[in-house]
């Protein structure tokens, strides 16, 4: 999955500007489960292009990006691109949308989760046969990675709602977005937070969905956008989580558009889909957390 992903970044992307505020570790030290592990992090971009890739996560990280003083909000969104677990693609899912929504006004984290350990051609390493099939991997992330990645996300938000005055936000604004991988990360915080760690709102975009889930009684509300013609995660996934949160009576909004594919963060395509984050933006305007 994540060769297709970076090809298809590497083909689209022209030269994007951001504006990188402060770095945080979410964790002093390294947290519990990777001790024992020694790959470095490290972040490069695919020559020749301006995208940014980040592999062998060890130390979770936020990222922040703050909006200008005059149009801030008070509304935080914590932000996990994908990658396939084995990289995170912030050169696409992580800083343009930052971008975007900074403009609207929002203070955005940008989450370095737990990865998969992978070699300079982000293959996994943890196997002789490198490059394991999708449906493997996938399997790996749930017997190995999961628990990482489910506390990487709660720290995450309990960082943001620790030091809520400190960046202007209101405690009860704080959302969580994903996207394929990282819309995984965000479908798990949505349904297996705690009490200090729930997010009031949570959007998986083009996200990787389990099977089974189950919806908590005090449910945050969903965002849920993708494309029909996503060849990667499918539509399936998305269409169960929406039934999921409509049947057990939560707020929950899904847009599935025509064309898009996988991976469209922020790429623009000269479709509809390019306007998801606007679209959201009124979204977040019904559910109250944008005046």
């Amino acid at each position: 999955m994540i060769k297709q992903i970076v090809l298809l970044y590497f083909l689209s992307l022209s030269t994007i500007s951001f504006c990188q505020n402060k770095l945080i570790l979410i964790y002093d030290g390294v947290p519990k489960g990777s001790e024992s592990w020694t790959q470095q992090e490290r972040e490069m971009l695919i020559p020749g292009t301006s995208i940014s890739l980040v592999q062998n996560v060890v130390k979770p990280s936020l990222h922040v990006f703050y909006p200008p003083k005059e149009i801030s909000n008070g509304t935080a969104i914590i932000i996990a691109p994908g990658g396939g677990f084995e990289t995170i693609v912030e050169g696409v899912e992580g800083k343009p949308v930052a971008d975007s929504l900074t403009a609207r006004g929002f203070t955005i984290f940008l989450l370095r989760y737990r990865l998969l350990k992978t070699n300079d051609n982000f293959l996994y390493t943890a196997d002789k046969k490198s490059g394991l099939p999708k449906d493997n991997r996938l399997q790996l992330v749930k017997e190995t990675l999961r628990p990482f990645i489910i506390e990487d996300a709660k720290a995450a938000v309990r960082y943001v709602r620790i030091h809520a005055a400190e960046y202007g936000i209101q405690k009860n604004h704080i959302g969580f977005m994903g996207f394929s991988a990282g819309g995984m990360v965000a479908s798990l915080i949505a349904t297996e937070y705690d009490s200090s760690s729930r997010p009031d709102f949570v959007a998986p975009i083009y996200g990787a969905f389990e099977d089974e889930i189950k919806v908590p009684k005090d449910a945050p509300p969903i965002f849920l956008a993708m494309a029909s013609d996503d060849n990667v995660v499918g539509t399936e996934g998305a269409f169960r989580f929406y039934t999921a949160w409509l049947k057990a009576n939560k707020n929950v909004e899904l847009h599935v558009f025509e064309k898009g594919g996988h991976g469209f963060g922020g790429l623009k395509k000269n479709l509809p889909v390019d306007h998801w984050i606007s679209i959201f933006y009124y979204w977040l305007q019904g559910e109250g957390f944008v005046k």
